[in-house]
């Protein structure tokens, strides 16, 4: 397991009440994050827009993705744009397959890829968020590596929340583990730290490939850009 969370991190609902990951009608939150792997560096920008479907939307040079929301932050789809690798594909959760229709690095495609009832989070820095209110320990969900389209289930866990400096500043936060399920689990594993009051993606850690391949550290570098639209 490698890259697929990368760049699907590269991941507050319509109005239902009293989840603290809410945001009020019309607002958008925006934040920059700095991703780094080895000796490579480079910036993207996250954008996640409240209304009548939550959905957030993520710029990394030429790649423009965007995710739309369930109430419960699964994924309802998912959009990836990138002129330079010719890839404009859709991507559809209908019952207990995800639909993919478009074109993936210059191919025509068009296929279902079968799971099972189990919740679909292809934008993780959003749908973590409910360990903000839930008491749950684990959850298993779906997700689809954005370099191959393989699908791929895994586990989220918490760990003790611990806090870690963002910035000049130590901030509280939800520690969660991600690792394949089944018998890949010993060989992967990757970090995230969530703001713990409103569940925000601070940080990312996990190795990018096999073993031996560099570790890869996501952070955010502008925070609490809250835009309220008029």
């Amino acid at each position: 397991m490698c890259c697929f969370l990368l760049r699907s991190v590269v991941l507050v609902c319509v109005i239902l009440a009293s989840a603290p990951w809410q945001v009020a009608a019309e607002q958008v939150e925006s934040y920059r994050y700095k991703h780094v792997t080895g000796s490579q560096v480079h910036y993207f920008d996250w954008q996640l827009n409240s209304g009548e479907t939550l959905y957030l939307q993520t710029r990394q040079q030429l790649e423009l993705t965007e995710t739309r929301f369930n109430s419960d932050l699964s994924t309802l789809s998912w959009k990836i744009r990138d002129s330079d690798s010719l890839t404009d594909l859709t991507v559809e959760r209908r019952g207990n397959s995800l639909v993919m229709q478009g074109t993936f690095k210059g191919e025509i495609l068009s296929k279902e890829e079968p799971i099972d009832e189990a919740p679909w989070y292809q934008a993780l820095s959003v749908s973590l968020r409910q360990f903000v209110e839930l008491e749950q320990e684990s959850v298993h969900f779906w997700t689809i590596r954005a370099d191959n389209l393989e699908v791929h289930q895994l586990r989220a866990s918490r760990q003790k929340n611990t806090s870690i400096m963002v910035g000049n500043d130590s901030v509280a936060t939800i520690q969660l583990k991600i690792q394949p399920t089944g018998w890949r689990a010993p060989f992967w594993n990757a970090t995230f730290w969530l703001r713990e009051d409103d569940g925000v993606f601070l940080r990312y850690q996990g190795r990018s490939g096999p073993p031996g391949a560099p570790t890869t550290v996501i952070t955010m570098v502008s925070r609490d850009l809250n835009i309220l639209v008029k």
